[in-house]
């Protein structure tokens, strides 16, 4: 799945990101632009319910 990502994600963290978005991995933080582009806002630090979510989610729990 081909994702267009927004905002100002770092050249080393873009695939991992893109993954994340491809899979659906993220909350309602993560928003999706009109143009289709998502905005992962992966400049801002993750709080522990996010990453709570995000291991629920990938665990499938």
């Amino acid at each position: 799945m081909e994702v267009r990502l927004d905002g100002n994600t770092d050249s080393w963290a873009v695939d991992s990101v893109m993954l994340i978005v491809a899979l659906g991995l993220y909350g309602p933080e993560v928003t999706q632009n009109t143009d289709g582009s998502i905005d992962y806002q992966s400049k801002q630090p993750m709080l522990r319910q996010e990453a709570a979510i995000l291991i629920a989610k990938a665990l499938q729990l």
